[in-house]
C-alpha cells in the first residue's frame, strides 16, 4: 500500500488556516438586536396608585347614553344641518336640544361657513349643553396669501 504525502497537494487553498477562537461579535449583535426588538414590541402596563379592593354591590340600572352629534355639510345650495343623522333647520335644532343633558359634538365640513357654525354653537349654548368641535389632525398647513 502506498503512503500518500499530504504536504504535496495539487490544489492548495489561498486562505490561511484560522487557529483560534471564533469571533462572537456578530452573535452578540444579533442577540442584543433581538432583545431590543422584543422589549420595544412588548407592552408593559404599569398601574400607579394605591391598590384598593372594591366592594361588591348590585348592578345599578344601566342608563343608555344617547348620541348627540350635530353635522353640518356644505353643498352648492348652502349649508345643511343634521342632528343625529336627521336633517333639521336652525329653528328645529333648538327644539331638538331642549331637555337633553350632556354634551354635543359638532362635525362641520371644511367648506361650511363660519356664520352657520357660530349660529349652531349659540343654539347649543342656549340649550345649556357643552359643545365640542370635531376637527381632523391631518389637515395640511397651507400658506395664506393676503392680497391688497
Amino acid at each position: 500500500m502506498a503512503v500518500r504525502n499530504f504536504d504535496k497537494r495539487r490544489y492548495r487553498s489561498k486562505l490561511p488556516m484560522y487557529c483560534g477562537r471564533p469571533d462572537l461579535t456578530p452573535l452578540i449583535d444579533v442577540l442584543f438586536l433581538s432583545l431590543i426588538f422584543f422589549c420595544v414590541s412588548s407592552s408593559f402596563v404599569k398601574l400607579y396608585g394605591v391598590k384598593v379592593e372594591l366592594p361588591q354591590t348590585e348592578q345599578a340600572s344601566s342608563t343608555s347614553v344617547q348620541k348627540q352629534v350635530i353635522s353640518i355639510t356644505h353643498n352648492e345650495y348652502g349649508d345643511r344641518i343634521y342632528f343625529n343623522d336627521a336633517e333639521v333647520t336652525k329653528g328645529n335644532l333648538g327644539e331638538e336640544l331642549r331637555g337633553r343633558a350632556g354634551m354635543v359634538i359638532i362635525c362641520a365640513d371644511r367648506n361650511t361657513s363660519v356664520d352657520t357654525l357660530a349660529q349652531v354653537m349659540v343654539i347649543v349654548e342656549k340649550a345649556n349643553l357643552s359643545a365640542f368641535l370635531a376637527v381632523s389632525d391631518d389637515m395640511e398647513q397651507k400658506e395664506i396669501l393676503f392680497e391688497n
